[in-house]
């Protein structure tokens, strides 16, 4: 390289305005308990929480009728996982079941609040793998997992990210100077899907090293990740890199590596997760504007991990086949910071096979207006763009975002 020079690329993504929020939106975790006498509901942020009123002193704070020789039956609805809890009068055995799962267990203790420590002790140990059963369940069953199953997860970032680095069109520069660049920015989301909603935020780190061969580039990116479930906060980082290979002047390849890890206390879900992609991108130019037409094929797969107390393994395998288009003209009238613009209107189609997932099938559709990309390394504003996401998949799955990147 004969020159360097500092740039910082950032998205700040924030939820579309016309999408419809829920106020009334469901809680994580939600238990009904039924006494002879009366019914109630509390919602919950943590399911420590939540199992912790599973015994007499829970019950009895949930309601007045209850006493430790009551019989009483609880639904827990956890993450939209239905799971029963209940005693018989005068007893303290504790019968589990999750229908749908076919689990049928007991805890007898000297007192009801012992039955319930025993429950929770055999959750936090993956007790006959119950939990992994729990967690595959939630990914193919319900909108709203943090690791997978949706497009706000942290498994499918891993994969977004990924084809955004292999799908961005690239040209042969004649420039006698080649530039690295160093990535920062912020971004926000708002996803729903029936009762659930879902707010992402997500800090990405990047670092591109362009090599003198024109078209080389290596990419790392270290995008920091939060996600807000109904009141319920999940974490996660992936460490990524991506090399873009051309192979003529409009075609390229670009094979990638990603691994991270994610986790909640609060809704007792972590992982390691891995991704390995290939992406192609082609770009045809036209007088008015220019196509890029990318297709990608990834795997990602899940490592256990612990959060908290509890052992935690998804045990997940998939592959995603992402495929869109983008395409870009400039707009000469409009000038940023004296440079030429451009407006870009994209889609993207994802599908996931493999262990099943909730959202299985979505699209994104994106449009963006900005300094055009021909316009790089020519000033500190050549990578400022406005632009907006919309994302729909199967299951009335919806989510909003609107996007502002710079470098300087």
């Amino acid at each position: 390289m004969k020159m360097r020079v500092l740039s910082i690329q950032g998205i700040l993504l924030f939820g579309f305005c016309f999408i419809t929020t829920n106020t009334f939106a469901k809680d994580t975790f939600q238990i009904t308990l039924t006494t002879p006498t009366t019914t109630v509901s509390r919602g919950y942020d943590s399911v420590e929480d939540a199992i912790d009123d599973l015994g007499d002193e829970g019950f009895s704070s949930l309601t007045d009728s209850y006493t430790s020789t009551s019989a009483a039956s609880a639904v827990l609805d956890f993450r939209g996982l239905r799971t029963e809890v209940s005693y018989s009068g005068n007893s303290t055995e504790l019968i589990f079941k999750i229908p749908s799962l076919g689990i049928n267990k007991s805890f007898n203790g000297a007192t009801r609040d012992d039955s319930q420590e025993m429950l929770e002790e055999y959750l936090k140990e993956n007790g006959d793998g119950l939990v992994t059963r729990m967690l595959g369940s939630l990914v193919a069953e319900t909108p709203v997992d943090p690791v997978a199953g949706n497009p706000a997860s942290f498994s499918a970032q891993m994969v977004s990210n990924s084809f955004a680095a292999g799908a961005a069109g690239f040209h042969q520069s004649d420039e006698s100077v080649v530039f690295n660049s160093t990535g920062i920015g912020l971004a926000t989301g708002h996803f729903e899907a029936g009762d659930y909603e879902q707010d992402t935020l997500t800090l990405p780190l990047s670092y591109t090293i362009h090599f003198d061969n024109p078209g080389y580039q290596l990419r790392f990116d270290l995008p920091l990740n939060y996600i807000s479930v109904g009141g319920s906060e999940a974490y996660g980082t992936a460490l990524g890199a991506s090399l873009r290979v051309p192979l003529t002047d409009s075609w390229s390849l670009t094979p990638g590596l990603r691994v991270g890890a994610t986790g909640s206390i609060d809704m007792a879900s972590a992982a390691v997760v891995y991704a390995g992609t290939l992406t192609s991108n082609y770009r045809i130019p036209f007088r008015l504007f220019e196509l890029n037409i990318a297709n990608m094929v990834g795997t990602v797969n899940t490592v256990s991990i612990e959060a908290g107390d509890y052992e935690i393994d998804y045990d997940l395998r998939n592959t995603v086949f992402k495929n869109g288009f983008s395409i870009e003209a400039e707009t000469p009238p409009m000038l940023l910071m004296d440079l030429p613009t451009s407006l870009q209107f994209s889609v993207a189609h994802t599908l996931i096979t493999g262990d099943d997932v909730f959202i299985d099938d979505y699209w994104d559709f994106s449009l963006s207006w900005g300094a055009h990309k021909q316009a790089n390394n020519h000033g500190i504003w050549s990578h400022l763009r406005l632009g907006g996401t919309l994302t729909v998949g199967n299951h009335d799955y919806i989510g909003g975002r609107l996007n502002l990147g710079y470098t300087f």
